[in-house]
C-alpha cells in the first residue's frame, strides 16, 4: 500500500524545471502563428538573385524579425540548459530527465529551425507550393550573424531526425511492450518524437531554401 502511495506521489510531483520546459514548449508552439504572419522581404537584389547582404536591415520589420528569431533560439538554449541541470537534481527521476531531453529536441525544432523560416517570411513564399531562389539564407538572420553555428545545428537536427529518432521510438515501444503496459513517460516521449515530424511538415521546402 505504501509503495502504491509513493509511486503516485512521484508521478504527481513534477519537478519545477520540467514544468518550465513544458511552458517553453507551449509558448513556442503558440507563437508559431504569430511568427508566420511575417511577409517576405521586399528589399531584393536588382538582379533578382537574392536578398541584398546588409540591405535587409532596411526592412521596416527587421528588428521584430530579429527579436522573434532570437527569442526562439534563446528558449532552445534555455531548454538544453534545463535538461543538463536536471541531471544533477535529485528530485528528477530517470524518466523525467529523458523526457526533458526529448522536449529539448522539440523546442529546438521550433525555436532554432522553424522560427527563422517563419519570421523571415518564407512560409508566405513556399507555403502555397511556390518556389524561389531569391532568399538566400546566408543573407538572412540568424545565418548572417551565426554563420557556422546556426546551420550546423540545423544539419545535425535533420541527421538526428532521420537516423536516431526512429531508433529511439522503437526502443521506447519495446520498453512499453516489455512492461506489458506503456508507462506515461514512454507514451509522452513517443508523442513528442512524432511531433517533431509534424513540425517538419509545417515548413515546406525547408531544405530547398536551406541549401540554396
Amino acid at each position: 500500500m505504501l509503495d502504491i502511495f509513493v509511486s503516485k506521489a512521484i508521478v504527481v510531483n513534477t519537478p519545477r524545471i520540467l514544468k518550465i520546459q513544458y511552458f517553453i514548449a507551449v509558448l513556442l508552439a503558440v507563437g508559431i502563428p504569430f511568427a508566420g504572419r511575417f511577409q517576405p522581404y521586399t528589399v531584393m537584389m536588382e538582379s533578382g538573385n537574392g536578398v541584398m547582404a546588409g540591405s535587409v536591415s532596411d526592412d521596416p520589420h527587421y528588428i521584430f524579425r530579429i527579436i522573434c528569431i532570437s527569442l526562439g533560439m534563446t528558449f532552445a538554449l534555455v531548454s538544453i540548459a534545463l535538461s543538463v541541470v536536471s541531471l544533477f537534481r535529485k528530485e528528477c527521476s530517470v524518466g523525467q530527465r529523458l523526457l526533458m531531453l526529448v522536449l529539448s529536441l522539440l523546442i529546438f525544432n521550433i525555436g532554432w529551425r522553424l522560427f527563422p523560416f517563419y519570421a523571415n517570411g518564407l512560409m508566405q513564399v513556399f507555403g502555397n507550393g511556390g518556389s524561389s531562389s531569391a532568399f538566400d539564407p546566408k543573407d538572412l538572420f540568424p545565418n548572417n550573424t551565426f554563420r557556422f553555428v546556426w546551420p550546423l545545428v540545423v544539419v545535425l537536427f535533420y541527421l538526428f531526425l532521420v537516423f536516431i529518432i526512429p531508433l529511439l521510438i522503437i526502443v521506447h515501444l519495446l520498453i512499453s511492450y516489455t512492461k506489458r503496459v506503456a508507462g506515461k513517460t514512454e507514451v509522452m516521449m513517443v508523442i513528442i518524437y512524432l511531433l517533431n515530424y509534424a513540425f517538419i511538415w509545417l515548413t515546406p521546402q525547408y531544405l530547398y531554401w536551406f541549401f540554396d
